[in-house]
C-alpha cells in the first residue's frame, strides 16, 4: 500500500509535493536525555546508517538543545556524518511548537530526502504537524523501514488491525519522506569513540512568544521504568492461567530485579494491565533478559520482542513458536519450573554471600 491507496480510501489526495529533485541524505531528528543521546534516537540511528549506506548517502542529525556540543559529538560516535546543531536557550524545556518552526526552516532549506524520528512524546507531537507544514506524509509508528533504493523510496512497515495485520507504505510524489520508529524496533548503534564527522551550528528564527504551550510543572518519575526500558522482563501468557502464575511471575521478576509483562491474550483475560502488554498495540521491548512463561509466541508478540538479547522459554509445548527462537527452552509446567528456579535463585545468592563474608 502507498499513500495514494490510502487517499483513495479516505476520499482524499495523496500530498503532491517534490518527488525528488535535489532532496539527499537521511535525516535524524535527535533526542536528548540528560548529557547523552536518548535510547529511541541511538536506535533510529543505526537503522538509519544501515540505510544511507545501501542509497550511497550520509546520515545527519538534527539536535535541538542548549548547551548540546558533548550531545552533538556522541551522534556522530553513534554513525552520524554531519550534525546540525541549533544551540538556543529556549530550547532548554520541552517545546514542540519551537521544534516545528526551527525544523521547517532547516528542512526546507537544506532538503533531506528522509527525516526519520522515534515515536516518543516529541516524535508524536512535532512529526505529524512538521509533515503538514511540508506538505509531505508521514508513516507514524513505524516497526520496520525498508528501501526501494532503485526509485530512492523509503518502505515503512506499521501494524493495522490492532497488530493483525501489516501495511507497507511509500511515499512516492512528495518529499521529505518522514517516518516516526517504534521504540526497540532496531538495535541500539554502537558507539565509535574514534570516528570523525561535522558539527555545524545553524541559526533557526525562533522567538519566546513561538511557545504556545509552557511547562508549568513536572512529576517524579514512576518507581518502575518503562517496559521499553527495563533489563529484565518476566512475561506471562496464557499459560499463566490465572492468579497463582501471575503471583509465581511476580515472585521471579522481584527475585532478579525485573519485571512483569504479558501477551495479549494475558492482558485480555483479565490477569495484567494494558499497560503491561507487548505487543504491536502495546510495548516493544529489547531487554537483556526476557523470561516467557506460558507464552505461546503470536507474530506479533514476537515481532514486539524479537530484540531481546537472551530469551528463555518454559512451555508444555515443544512446538511453541517461541520455542524456535529462544536461547534457553524449558519444556514443563511453570508451576513446577518456577519455584526450581527461585530455589536455585536463592541458592546461588547464599553461595556468593558466604565467598564474600570469607
Amino acid at each position: 500500500m502507498d499513500l495514494d491507496d490510502l487517499a483513495f480510501l479516505l476520499g482524499d489526495d495523496a500530498p503532491s509535493g517534490d518527488g525528488g529533485g535535489d532532496y539527499r541524505n537521511i535525516w535524524v531528528v535527535a533526542e536528548r536525555q540528560g548529557d547523552g543521546v536518548s535510547r529511541v534516537t541511538r536506535q533510529v540511528l543505526g537503522k538509519a546508517r544501515e540505510l544511507a549506506d545501501r542509497l550511497g548517502a550520509r546520515v545527519e542529525a538534527v539536535l535541538l538543545a542548549h548547551e548540546g556540543d558533548m550531545v552533538a559529538r556522541q551522534l556522530i560516535q553513534l554513525g552520524a556524518d554531519k550534525v546540525y546543531l541549533a544551540d538556543n536557550p529556549l530550547f532548554a524545556e520541552p517545546a514542540g511548537d519551537l521544534w516545528v518552526k526551527a525544523l521547517d526552516q532547516l528542512v526546507t532549506s537544506r532538503r533531506p530526502e528522509i527525516v526519520l524520528f522515534g515515536f516518543t512524546a516529541v516524535g508524536k507531537e512535532v512529526a505529524p504537524r512538521l509533515a503538514q507544514r511540508l506538505g509531505t506524509g508521514l508513516v507514524a509508528d513505524a516497526h520496520e523501514l525498508d528501501l526501494d533504493e532503485n526509485e530512492r523510496l523509503l518502505i515503512a512497515t506499521r501494524g493495522s488491525f490492532g497488530g493483525r495485520a501489516l501495511a507497507s507504505v511509500t511515499c512516492p510524489k512528495a518529499r521529505p519522506q518522514m517516518a516516526t520508529v517504534h521504540p526497540n524496533a532496531f538495535a541500539e548503534a554502537e558507539p565509535d569513540r574514534h570516528r570523525e564527522g561535522d558539527v555545524e551550528a545553524v541559526e533557526v528564527e525562533i522567538y519566546g512568544d513561538d511557545r504556545r504551550v509552557k511547562v508549568s510543572g513536572t512529576s517524579p518519575a514512576p518507581t518502575e521504568v518503562p517496559l521499553e526500558r527495563a533489563r529484565v522482563l518476566v512475561v506471562g501468557g496464557k499459560g499463566l492461567g490465572g492468579a497463582e502464575g501471575v503471583a509465581l511471575a511476580q515472585q521471579l521478576a522481584t527475585a532478579l530485579g525485573g519485571q512483569v509483562a504479558g501477551t495479549r491474550g494475558a492482558v485480555e483475560a483479565g490477569w495484567l494491565q494494558a499497560g503491561q502488554e507487548i505487543s504491536s498495540r502495546g510495548a516493544t521491548v529489547a531487554p537483556d533478559l526476557y523470561i516467557g512463561l506460558g507464552v505461546g509466541g503470536s507474530m506479533e508478540h514476537i515481532d514486539a520482542m524479537r530484540q531481546s538479547r537472551t530469551i528463555v522459554a518454559v512451555n508444555t509445548r515443544a512446538d511453541a513458536p517461541i520455542m524456535e527462537i529462544a536461547d534457553y527452552a524449558l519444556v514443563g509446567d511453570l508451576r513446577e519450573v518456577v519455584p526450581a528456579l527461585l530455589t536455585a535463585i536463592a541458592a546461588l545468592r547464599s553461595k556468593k554471600a558466604a565467598l564474600a563474608a570469607r
